[in-house]
């Protein structure tokens, strides 16, 4: 990717749920994921490949014929940086530095941000609560007392 000018050159590397997400159906457990128009992440292709290329023996694969089999281990690309060379005078070539990593690792890297999301979205949810049971309280004990709570 070329750019023209200093501002726009990337400052921060993408977070990693940004561009992966966690998928049941992918062979190593992680799809790329893109963002939709309405701001939702949407998984797309399957991310990994496997770290040894299988040829199954013909006998064998005639015997699981229609079914897919895959190797346990695959290795997922991650990107780790931004390679930004100045090509010209306010000229910059940006690359994303990528590195490989097993599939198991980024799938529990993946499910930790998920769980520290749940997380958050479960104390807010709490501290509302809190705040509107706080509010009623509050109208009772001014209700009692025969004052006005506003």
């Amino acid at each position: 990717m070329l750019c023209t000018k200093q501002k726009a050159l990337p400052t921060q590397v993408p977070a990693l749920h940004e561009s992966l997400c966690l998928a049941n159906d992918s062979p190593s457990g992680v799809r790329y994921s893109v963002q939709g128009s309405l701001g939702a992440r949407i998984p797309t292709c399957v991310a990994g490949l496997p770290t040894i290329q299988t040829s199954w023996p013909p006998d064998v694969a005639e015997a699981f014929r229609g079914q897919h089999l895959h190797p346990l281990d695959y290795e997922v690309s991650v990107q780790t940086g931004w390679d930004i060379q100045e090509i010209g005078e306010g000229l910059w070539d940006v690359n994303p530095l990528l590195e490989t990593f097993p599939a198991a690792e980024v799938r529990a890297a993946l499910k930790h941000l998920e769980l520290e999301r749940e997380i958050q979205l479960l104390t807010r949810i709490v501290e509302a609560d809190k705040e509107q049971v706080q509010k009623k309280d509050v109208k009772k004990v001014s209700r009692f007392n025969g004052q006005s709570a506003d």
